[in-house]
């Protein structure tokens, strides 16, 4: 069974680290600061993200 994710991607590089991108409330579409040693780390920076621009908290950081 997989797992459709609703909030941003995950992508493995070449590199065997993982990139998180999203779409802000815009449209436009941001990485994360940094890239992440393990999918579980990706997909946790993209759940933050999401849950801080549901409550109206986001900030994008610098960078992204």
């Amino acid at each position: 069974m997989s797992r459709n994710r609703q909030f941003g991607t995950v992508r493995k590089l070449p590199s065997g680290r993982w990139r998180a991108r999203y779409r802000d409330g815009s449209g436009q579409m941001f990485s994360a600061p940094s890239t992440f040693p393990t999918k579980t780390d990706a997909t946790r920076f993209l759940a933050v993200v999401e849950a801080d621009i549901a409550r109206g908290l986001y900030i994008r950081a610098r960078g992204e």
